[in-house]
């Protein structure tokens, strides 16, 4: 047994332990790959090819899924009508995971396979790191040959690219609200520069078709108007090319970044998050594209029209027909059915120039491929490693090169050598495996063992236990059972992408068992039903996890189609809240003034939340509440947010500060204490941070705290409660994540909800939009990491003062159990610790901390085992990059940090 002041230390150590080995781990998992510098130049053969074209305009619209365009749902009519007249080149391009933006530009500008770190800084808006000042791409090419490049868009690519526009102008991508201004911004530059010759490469970045999917799915009312306002432009473009003599010889390429899930998200690997547009426009294609393509077409596979390429083929292709070095680090390869543009002489050449460049990445990638003896044993050889094969290979692009130099062979066999040793590079060198760093993933490693040999230490032998070890594990019996299967499931990739269900099947199983506890205690069982009741409800609130992704739910097929009843509900939420808060907030100042200034903060926060809906998902306000909204629209969504957050936070300060209080540890009886005000100030700042069909989960979580109090409170003077403390941490563990995957949460960055991260916001900031992400992202888990600290009060503050194991006085003194009151089953383990109420919180945070570090752990040696898992990228690292936030911003910062603040607002009353 222990001292209390050594388990704290022992649990600080712990969780240091946690943060090092965690952030170790990941320098050494994600890092950034290597790359070769400078730009690549033309050999002198290679300058003499002809270029088709003079001019570029590169059109990005973000998440343009392939079926928005080439399906006969499709709005995009107009494009349509130039793959049915052979003036456009249709393709399905494959977007690799992560499927994100900056990525995604990344791999379109220079032809790699970005790495997965790049998934971290796309939501950094302000970092630099990231840019490819010194990494080859083709605006750096067309800028080096003496060409000028204008950008218009997303800011991204400024980040990317500095210092390489000759005009600019961009728009930040996270105001995923707005998806007509970010667009009406963009296109009001386009006439003016259809009308300038001064440029060589026009690139236009529209985000309003991805923010449309983000707010409201891919089948939104919003989607087919924004997809005849996006076909609007390229006619716009088109026609400017066919009539304009400067742009006569210009391209037009349509892309999409990436495409977007059935839920309108994007970050993952399902096909319609890899399946995006990619489009080659001029009226000079018809000669060469035999009378069309199929417009409207038939998918040939999931969301796969026409022909599949990848995405990094736009660069080696853009490089051919513009007439520029094809950039170092490309692993793209030139669309073959470009070919036909060039004589047959030039067209070997075009694709020499890609295989040349793409053996560079191959000695780099294999430094054994120099050495590679491509002797005719070797190369007949059943089993061969990559390099010995691609060796092989190029020994016979030369071979058949020399030969058609001596005119012994056509050109038609060099080019099929080519083609065939490009295609396996590609392969090749797109599948090969990440640089690991395994040093710092060794080191990442053995500080989780640390970490793990710790927390259990100090759950074992933690302070003011007089059980034995064996008797100690008996007691945490439910508590292992829960690592245990946790820790297995994430070894699993089908178990990860599921894991949704394991927590909702394991709350229910758990509350079933509570019934069975309340009716052995006399009583009905109706609570702990009732719990289990909701969090039936609450499972089937949002559709998550891969298998039914976008599949009904209570949201989509009942609430977005009954807005009446949705709204009902969401105010009943804000009354409910506003129950709570009236005369219990600025008691100092009278119940009047406190009546007024509650019903203020809860009014405050439903006309926000009525203006943000109006931008987000305007059809979805009941005609009754219109009147609300009109009256506020002056008011912008900034300010309000504000005016929430101001008085949230003043309510808070005074709560805290200047409320007439007085410590109070000798029973919780009746009295208001500080941490209940605090939590239901929480729940509208959560309620404000979450959608607005989410908030009446917030009433769920309400109702379903309110219960456990009742259940962690005796039913009268001189009894227990049913819930022991252990009870209640498992109770608030299984609960934090039943409501995170409730309100949409999973372990896809598709799932990650960026609609409410600006909100009083007006210029981007990375520390406050941080917060504001995890807020967000977690505001079930917050709420009841927070509400299992408030739900423990009766057991720290000495019970009733008489009959409580842990009975202690206001100063901390041990006091002596009264035999006979002990019920069997109940005090699991508050019945080991009988030092004082603080014993109570210390073990509560040291069994959160041993469960996020030995889960933690688990999913470290899975990344490590599986890092040449297919899946490693879309499903093993998403899974830790959550597992990071779980292990330290919220069990650290959150559960322990700002749960310290609820652990002394347990102890002080509100007179």
């Amino acid at each position: 047994m222990m001292r209390p002041k050594q388990q704290w230390l022992l649990i600080a150590a712990t969780q240091l332990s946690l943060i090092i080995g965690i952030f170790t781990f990941a320098v050494g998992f994600f890092p950034y790959k290597p790359f070769l510098h400078g730009l690549s130049v033309f050999s002198k053969e290679a300058e003499l090819v002809a270029a088709p074209f003079d001019k570029v305009i590169f059109m990005v619209i973000d998440a343009l899924r392939s079926d928005f365009v080439y399906s006969d749902t499709s709005n995009f009519k107009f494009t349509q009508s130039l793959i049915s007249s052979g003036a456009a080149f249709p393709f399905t391009a494959h977007a690799t995971a992560p499927t994100i933006t900056m990525p995604r530009i990344k791999a379109m500008l220079t032809g790699s396979v970005p790495g997965f770190l790049d998934l971290i800084l796309n939501f950094a808006e302000s970092d630099t790191t990231s840019t490819l000042a010194h990494q080859d791409n083709w605006p750096a090419q067309i800028k080096a040959r003496g060409g000028k490049v204008v950008m218009y868009g997303d800011d991204t690519w400024i980040k990317l690219l500095p210092d390489t526009f000759y005009r600019a102008e961009g728009t930040t991508s996270f105001f995923v609200s707005d998806f007509v201004e970010v667009d009406n911004n963009v296109t009001r530059h386009v006439q003016p520069e259809l009308e300038k010759e001064d440029w060589n490469a026009l690139i236009l970045h529209y985000l309003g078709l991805d923010h449309v999917g983000h707010k409201a799915g891919p089948k939104s009312a919003f989607m087919f108007p924004k997809q005849a306002e996006m076909d609007g432009i390229i006619r716009t473009i088109y026609t400017a090319m066919e009539n304009k003599p400067h742009l006569q010889s210009t391209i037009l390429v349509l892309v999409g970044d990436h495409g977007m899930n059935d839920a309108g998200g994007h970050g993952g690997s399902t096909a319609g998050e890899t399946s995006a547009v990619m489009m080659f426009m001029s009226p000079k294609f018809k000669e060469y594209t035999n009378g069309g393509f199929a417009a409207p077409a038939q998918p040939f596979g999931e969301f796969k029209f026409h022909k599949l390429v990848e995405q990094t083929d736009i660069v080696p292709t853009l490089a051919g027909m513009l007439h520029f070095p094809i950039p170092r680090n490309n692993v793209g390869r030139m669309i073959p059915d470009f070919l036909q543009m060039w004589n047959e002489k030039d067209r070997a050449q075009v694709l020499l120039n890609n295989a040349e460049q793409m053996l560079e990445v191959v000695k780099t990638t294999f430094p054994a491929f120099e050495s590679a003896v491509a002797d005719p044993v070797s190369c007949k050889a059943k089993s061969q490693t990559e390099d010995l094969k691609l060796a092989c290979m190029w020994a016979k692009i030369l071979d058949a090169h020399a030969l058609w130099k001596a005119d012994k062979v056509g050109v038609d066999n060099v080019i099929e050598e080519l083609l065939r040793f490009i295609k396996e590079a590609q392969d090749v060198l797109s599948m090969a495996a990440s640089n690991y760093n395994l040093t710092l993933m060794t080191l990442g490693v053995i500080g989780l063992a640390i970490a793990s040999a710790l927390s259990l230490i100090s759950v074992l032998f933690g302070a003011g236990s007089r059980s034995s070890v064996f008797m100690t594990l008996a007691t945490h019996t439910p508590t292992i059972i829960l690592t245990v299967l946790c820790c297995v499931m994430m070894f699993a990739s089908s178990f990860i992408e599921e894991e949704h269900n394991f927590w909702y099947w394991t709350a229910s199983a758990w509350f079933f068992v509570m019934i069975l506890k309340e009716r052995k205690n006399g009583q009905s069982g109706m609570y702990s039903l009732l719990i289990l009741t909701l969090v039936r409800i609450a499972r089937r609130w949002n559709q998550t996890g891969q298998q039914h992704q976008g599949a009904p739910d209570i949201v989509t097929g009942f609430l977005l189609k009954h807005h009446s009843t949705m709204w009902l509900l969401i105010l009943s939420t804000y009354l409910y809240t506003l129950f709570r808060l009236n005369q219990r907030i600025f008691r100092r100042f009278g119940n009047a003034v406190s009546t007024v200034l509650s019903n203020t903060i809860i009014c405050a926060a439903i006309t926000f939340k009525l203006s943000f809906t109006q931008h987000d998902a305007a059809e979805t306000i009941p005609w009754w509440l219109r009147p609300i909204v009109r009256f506020f629209e002056s008011a912008t969504l900034v300010t309000q947010a504000r005016a929430v957050f101001l008085a949230l936070g003043i309510a808070t300060l005074c709560t805290m500060f200047f409320e007439k209080t007085r410590r109070d540890t000798s029973g919780p009886g009746n009295q208001l204490r500080v941490s209940v005000v605090l939590h239901d100030l929480l729940t509208v700042f959560l309620a404000t941070q979450s959608r607005f069909y989410n908030v009446p989960l917030m009433l769920i979580f309400g109702i379903q705290l309110r219960v456990l109090d009742h259940l962690s409170n005796p039913s009268m003077p001189g009894r227990k409660p049913l819930l022991s403390p252990l009870e209640i941490t498992i109770s608030s563990l299984l609960l934090q994540h039943v409501a995170f995957f409730s309100l949409g949460g999973s372990n896809n960055i598709s799932s990650v909800d960026l609609s409410n991260v600006f909100n009083g916001v007006s210029e981007f900031n990375a520390v406050i939009v941080g917060i504001l992400i995890y807020l967000s992202n977690w505001a079930g888990p917050v709420f009841w990491g927070m509400g299992g600290i408030i739900l423990l009060r009766w057991w720290a503050n000495g019970g009733d003062g008489k009959n409580s194991p842990n009975s202690f006085h206001s100063s901390y003194s041990k006091k002596e159990k009264v035999d006979g009151d002990r019920e069997p089953g109940i005090n699991i383990f508050a019945s080991e610790y009988n030092e004082g109420g603080e014993a109570v919180y210390r073990q509560h945070i040291a069994l959160w901390t041993m469960f996020w570090t030995l889960v933690g752990s688990a999913v470290m040696a899975s990344c490590y085992q599986h890092r040449a898992h297919l899946f490693i990228w879309t499903v093993f690292s998403p899974k830790y990059i959550y597992t990071m936030v779980w292990s330290v911003v919220h069990l650290v910062v959150t559960n322990v940090g700002l749960g310290a603040l609820w652990m002394w607002g347990n102890g002080v009353v509100v007179e």
